[in-house]
């Protein structure tokens, strides 16, 4: 019976993480500012991508996240030096 209710709970409340990468959801500051708005570093990789819209619910500095995107072609030029960034398209997020 146990399993039951928790087969349940996991159906309507657990995500699915097959297709998607830990992730880490950055505040580098305000892009005005010299920052670089929201950043997405993905882990294990030394490389940190824009994301063309990401959720209010996730801009929370620091945040652990899974993430399914896409690579988009365009480049995010952003702080003093104008530094390149790749820029994605997230097609699923939510929280570790």
């Amino acid at each position: 019976m146990s399993v039951l209710v928790i087969g349940a709970l996991c159906w309507f409340g657990c995500h699915k993480t097959e297709g998607k990468v830990k992730a880490v959801v950055h505040d580098t500051g305000q892009v005005a500012a010299d920052g670089c708005g929201w950043m997405i570093e993905l882990e294990g990789e030394a490389a940190w991508y824009h994301p063309t819209q990401l959720d209010s619910k996730y801009q929370k500095d620091n945040l652990d996240v899974w993430i399914e995107f896409e690579l988009q072609t365009d480049t995010f030029r952003c702080g003093l030096a104008a530094t390149p960034y790749s820029v994605i398209e997230i097609e699923d997020i939510f929280k570790r």
